[in-house]
């Protein structure tokens, strides 16, 4: 199996549905009611997901790149999916996460931040 790239996630479901998934991802994590009230559900997660975590890269190469799609694109859809595979993630795989997941909760961005936090409690 060859590596995916950034590149190849966006030709899997179109860059105008990838770049309209992103603002709605965007707009609807930052609500108030972190995204419960969502008026649309986001299909791309569920289809990038394989891409993302079945690869023959370092786990710490694939959460990496777990977390510029999510910057992109921040959804529980994507945590949930994360989950599942934190089991077996290696030690630099799991530092790399919960550096990526505090810079995040500490970070600026409310649509990046409530996500993690509702994942989280």
């Amino acid at each position: 199996m060859e590596q995916v790239t950034y590149e190849k996630i966006i030709a899997c479901v179109g860059t105008q549905l990838y770049e309209a998934e992103c603002a709605l991802a965007h707009r609807d994590a930052a609500r108030p009611d972190y995204g419960r009230g969502m008026r649309a559900e986001l299909s791309v997660p569920e289809d990038i997901e394989d891409l993302i975590w079945v690869q023959p890269q370092p786990w710490v190469s694939r959460v990496s790149f777990f977390f510029r799609l999510y910057d992109e694109m921040p959804s529980y859809r994507h945590l949930v999916h994360a989950k599942w595979k934190y089991a077996l993630f290696d030690a630099d795989a799991r530092r790399t996460w919960w550096t990526a997941v505090a810079e995040r909760l500490a970070g600026p961005s409310v649509s990046l931040r409530q996500p993690l936090e509702y994942s989280l409690w």
